[in-house]
């Protein structure tokens, strides 16, 4: 390129775009009535305001979920007493985020970048769009005398030129264009947030899983971290005596032995608790935590299960390996969950919801720690004339203190704060959770689809095979009555077939 030009050229900017406008689907009600009760509240809280859908759930089943949102909001809360989560409407809540300390970064962040397994970006308000970022780079080149573009003379020399070279496919999330493009302008100025909106199910779904759960308990990646948000001091207990454990032979849910320890802390006037499972990948050799009363003491282990009560009596939960690092979910060689009939046997944070929600800890069955006591009794007894200190810690953590009485009153203080958060029992309301979360993994039908767009199916039918990138799969669901993944559905279905949906009623 001849000089005479700009010896600099800016880069693309990346813009958040809106999709074609036209007729709302049913996620556009929602950005209106959203809008509508955030212009009702004061000016300050509007930042902190986030709103919750149920409009795609069925009439019958709006209570429950209302209890199902607010036992998931108030699990993943900071603040120190049970919030109910408020019906802003008759199908949305409103999450004032200030009454759980939940970070608006990290509530944002679930919708940008989704979670589980394989994150998909909220899919259901938002759209994922490709744009390539154009790279410049300016290189000092001789040019002979000669004239610039606009016919003015030069003499010979060096002079910058710039060559231009597109980069690789960058995903954007914007804005779905079947949403009301007005509405969401100002509902998104006013709350400060791209992610103003969410539907309901989806977030009871995603917002219990890693990689995001962590980070809506602001939360990092060790064990230190979640050790301050239970207010646990591990080790002033262990040197007090207030530390109980019971080795465990058979679990529902660890394949191997594995131990329990309960550490008292400062939540909840003192009342609070921090358990930790030590479990292995075997139960013989070095694994075997009854083979002397040294293994029934050590912290070695492969992975833990650690479970906090929060300051409003929910509890928290946290998966790690043998180093304390967190997990996104724990391998099956440590623990498995063949209970609940999640479409993974590993266990996720969800499962910790699953096992424990219905009574909070868990009480030990009898008849396994009497398999134990007398191995562990006699290992005490030789322990005893080795060191005095391992002998009178190991009583301390396995004799002084009964141990299902302790999981007994930790599980009614969290009967109790389930009961303040949903109006429900604690099974009535983790059961409840537990079927949505099934429910939602579950194979859509075309019928399913139809009702999650806002449609007919006879008018899903006749608009898919005109969609051009609609998902393969989501494509032969509609067209041959097979089911479709939900994953699939969220990648690049309902985003698809509700742009193509808008644009057919919009007459284009």
């Amino acid at each position: 390129m001849a000089p005479g030009g700009n010896v600099r050229w800016a880069a693309v900017a990346l813009v958040v775009a809106f999709g074609a406008s036209g007729a709302s689907a049913q996620p556009g009600r929602a950005v209106a009535d959203a809008l509508a009760d955030c212009l009702r509240q004061p000016a300050g809280a509007r930042p902190y305001l986030r709103y919750l859908s149920t409009e795609n759930v069925p009439a019958g089943d709006r209570a429950t979920w209302e209890a199902v949102v607010s036992l998931a909001v108030n699990s993943l809360s900071r603040g120190p007493v049970v919030a109910r989560v408020p019906a802003a409407t008759p199908t949305l809540l409103r999450v004032d985020l200030r009454d759980y300390k939940i970070p608006t970064t990290a509530w944002d962040r679930l919708g940008e970048l989704g979670s589980g397994r394989a994150p998909v970006p909220e899919p259901y308000y938002h759209r994922v769009t490709q744009t390539r970022e154009v790279k410049e780079e300016v290189r000092q080149e001789w040019w002979p005398a000669g004239t610039d573009k606009d016919g003015r003379p030069y003499p010979a020399g060096y002079y910058p030129t710039r060559y231009r070279q597109k980069g690789a496919a960058k995903a954007l999330q914007a804005h779905g264009g079947w949403l009301p493009k007005d509405d969401l302008v100002t509902l998104v100025a006013m709350t400060e947030s791209e992610q103003p909106v969410y539907r309901a199910d989806w977030f009871a779904y995603y917002a219990l899983l890693e990689p995001r759960y962590h980070e809506l308990l602001a939360l990092g990646d060790k064990e230190d971290d979640f050790r301050k948000l239970g207010a646990a001091d591990e080790k002033a207990a262990d040197d007090e005596g207030a530390q109980a454990r019971g080795a465990v032979v058979f679990s529902e849910v660890a394949p191997n032995n594995r131990i329990l320890q309960r550490t008292p802390t400062l939540r909840l006037y003192g009342r609070g608790w921090y358990w930790r499972s030590f479990d292995f990948g075997s139960s013989v050799s070095v694994s075997d935590v009854l083979a002397s009363a040294d293994a029934a003491l050590s912290d070695r282990s492969d992975a833990h299960e650690i479970i906090a009560s929060l300051k409003n009596g929910l509890q928290a939960y946290f998966l790690s390996d043998g180093k304390g690092n967190r997990l996104d979910r724990a391998a099956v060689e440590v623990a498995r969950d063949t209970r609940n009939g999640f479409r993974s046997v590993e266990v996720e944070i969800r499962n910790c919801f699953a096992c424990h929600g219905p009574k909070g800890m868990i009480p030990v069955d009898d008849e396994v720690r009497a398999a134990a006591k007398q191995p562990l009794a006699a290992a005490a007894g030789v322990l005893k004339e080795k060191d005095a200190r391992q002998a009178e810690r190991f009583l301390e953590k396995y004799a002084a203190a009964p141990l299902d009485e302790l999981l007994k009153a930790d599980a009614l203080q969290y009967q109790q704060a389930v009961r303040q958060a949903t109006g429900l029992e604690s099974a009535a309301a983790a059961a409840a959770l537990t079927k949505f979360q099934k429910a939602y993994e579950s194979p859509l039908s075309a019928a399913d689809m139809a009702r999650e767009c806002g449609c007919s199916e006879k008018e899903l039918s006749a608009l898919v095979p005109r969609v051009a990138n609609v998902d393969s799969h989501v494509a032969a669901a509609v067209g041959a009555g097979r089911r479709a993944r939900r994953d699939q559905w969220e990648s690049t279905g309902f985003p698809a077939v509700m742009e193509a949906l808008t644009a057919a009623k919009g007459g284009k």
